[in-house]
């Protein structure tokens, strides 16, 4: 009897480590089998990082990861808010007016908190034509920009830096509804100028057709586009951009570009997006997400995921940016002024 008692007692704490270790968080909460995780659909940048970000946190963690694709921003968001995802891909500016209910969500406020504040920068900037005397946003008036139709951020940014340069209603502004749009117009010259980000593949028609070159924005066309789109950052291309043009090394290709950042609800249990973060920087496995998607570069690092926020992250997120000691005093003092500040008073879904 006191075999089988000493057994059975040994059996006991066997199962508590071995839950402990990979079945339970803190407090005794267990890992759900299976998490849902948002992404636009297959064919966009996100789809493959968002794959990644499955497989390391299925590899890694007690929980099954699952990848759900949704067309945009808003279904995204609005499948965290009824339950149908935990965690998703969003672009800053969107999560922010909708933690705050602006915008579409004008007096719902979202309950969704950051796990990481910046995946990749998505940077855009104003392609033209060399030798046509468009060296500085002033330059075009009187001329034809071509803006995304699509992507109301981009769009929306490039107006505020016209309107601030005094001649948006100088410029002709004409949206395309996909990207193989721009060379032919570019090449055709039935436009002067577009805006997209610098590096993308249907670009390349442009620069071996007629060649490319990129305005400067200056620190207050950054400012202009921030004014209305908060989440915004200045931007230097990465430097495969200039050997993809052949362009010398000194040369500066930038301008404005979002946060890619992943969001979850804000009840997900502490433990799991702790583990979940876990998953995805401990050990170097950033490497992996690297090596698994394509567009992510030197912006995809443990400092900048803290480095950019405009709406709070995740209590379990800052338990593990804390562990990794790259939670400063200045992120925390970041982190408590959002949380202090108003959101609409009607709260839903």
């Amino acid at each position: 009897m006191k075999k089988f008692l000493v057994g059975l007692l040994a059996l006991s704490i066997a199962i508590v480590l071995i839950n402990g270790i990979a079945g339970k968080g803190e407090a005794g909460q267990k890992w759900p089998k299976e998490i849902f995780l948002g992404s636009f659909p297959k064919g966009s940048v996100a789809y493959p990082t968002m794959v990644a970000v499955a497989r390391l946190a299925s590899k890694y963690t007690p929980a099954y990861v699952v990848v759900r694709e949704y067309a945009g921003c808003a279904p995204l968001i609005k499948a965290c808010s009824t339950g149908d995802l935990d965690m998703f891909m969003v672009g800053q500016d969107d999560l922010l007016s909708a933690y705050y209910g602006k915008g579409p969500w004008k007096g719902k406020p979202q309950d969704h908190n950051l796990l990481i504040g910046a995946v990749f920068l998505g940077g855009s900037a104003f392609g033209v034509r060399p030798g046509e005397g468009i060296k500085s946003i002033k330059d075009l008036a009187g001329k034809t920009v071509m803006v995304p139709g699509t992507v109301p951020w981009e769009a929306g940014a490039a107006k505020a830096i016209l309107a601030s340069n005094g001649i948006l209603d100088k410029v002709k502004i004409v949206k395309f509804a996909i990207p193989s749009e721009i060379a032919p117009a570019m090449i055709d010259k039935t436009i002067d100028a577009f805006v997209w980000p610098p590096g993308a593949g249907v670009l390349t028609e442009i620069h071996a057709s007629v060649g490319l070159d990129w305005i400067v924005l200056k620190p207050e066309d950054i400012k202009a586009a921030r004014a209305d789109y908060p989440a915004l950052v200045s931007w230097r291309a990465p430097s495969f951009v200039s050997r993809l043009y052949k362009y010398p090394p000194d040369k500066v290709v930038n301008g404005v570009a979002f946060c890619a950042a992943v969001a979850c609800r804000s009840d997900l249990p502490a433990f799991v997006a702790k583990g979940i973060l876990d998953a995805v920087y401990s050990d170097n496995h950033i490497n992996e997400v690297k090596s698994l998607s394509p567009f992510l570069g030197e912006y995809t690092n443990l400092e900048n995921a803290v480095q950019y926020f405009w709406t709070p992250f995740h209590p379990g997120a800052v338990k593990f940016f804390k562990s990794k000691g790259v939670w400063t005093e200045k992120f925390e003092k970041r982190q408590q002024e959002l949380l202090s500040k108003p959101r609409s008073q009607s709260k839903g879904k």
